[in-house]
């Protein structure tokens, strides 16, 4: 398995099981986000929002890219980490222009989750509102205790 671990704005693909980072210091790092699902479908791109820099941004966006790679079809769920504070998340266009709401899943104790469904060649870009206006110092990945 391969995750996705976003840490100081820099993305690194990481053999780990999911959700979880490797090890350092005897503690494994819990990933924002992550794919559960057709294994043809993968994330590409997690970044900022381009609202976000605008100098009246009123809230925190975190762009993810998706596209399915084989020319079939399937389904993820995408998997939010239970420390990334999402109140809502949109499906947008490339150019990130909101075209509908999503429905947000949330576990008690675990991850929210978004159910995602793939065409041939199919680009999705999700949209993520954050609960709190963050600065880019304030963005890390707590350590969680194996």
């Amino acid at each position: 398995m391969v995750s996705i671990l976003l840490l100081h704005g820099l993305i690194n693909l990481i053999p780990s099981p999911v959700g979880t980072a490797p090890k350092q210091g005897g503690r494994r790092r819990a990933l924002p986000f992550w794919l559960k699902g057709a294994p043809n479908i993968f994330l590409e791109t997690i970044k900022r929002g381009e609202d976000d820099f605008e100098p009246n941004a009123s809230s925190t966006t975190v762009i993810l890219r998706m596209y399915e790679a084989f020319g079939g079809h399937g389904s993820v769920k995408l998997h939010i980490g239970k420390h990334v504070p999402v109140k809502r998340a949109y499906v947008t266009n490339i150019l990130e222009d909101v075209k509908g709401d999503l429905g947000l899943v949330r576990a008690v104790n675990g991850p929210t989750t978004l159910k995602l469904d793939f065409r041939g060649f199919e680009v999705k870009t999700v949209k993520l509102v954050l609960e709190t206006k963050l600065k880019k110092s304030d963005m890390h990945i707590p350590d969680i205790v194996t």
